[in-house]
């Protein structure tokens, strides 16, 4: 599956086929989530995103996944996401699971 990252400091795609993730649905219907990716900045910086989240239901279903996205990067103009743990949430829009993403930090 392709994925395309756009934000207000970060556009940038999957790199080759660089991801996997892994799901598993329980008998109660709940999901758990395991993702890893590298991405590739549209300047040329890669970065690789983990995350784990959490749904009440699969996407297909209506649910909506809770992640805890983290990231690393030897490049200097990306070197603020190795410091931020990031929340956010997926919902499936048609055919593709869209993500909004939050950083938390310390502060200023």
């Amino acid at each position: 599956a392709e994925c395309r990252w756009e934000g207000e400091r970060v556009r940038a795609s999957q790199l080759g086929r660089s991801a996997g993730d892994w799901v598993r649905i329980h008998a109660d219907s709940s999901v758990s989530v395991d993702a890893r990716i590298l991405l590739r900045t549209d300047d040329g910086a890669v970065i690789a995103m983990t995350y784990q989240g959490k749904a009440d239901r699969p996407p297909a279903d209506g649910g909506v996944i809770f992640t805890a996205p983290t990231f690393e990067t030897d490049d200097e103009r990306y070197g603020w996401l190795n410091r931020i743990q990031a929340v956010g949430l997926g919902r499936r829009t048609g055919s593709t699971l869209v993500y909004e993403l939050y950083a938390l930090t310390a502060g200023a």
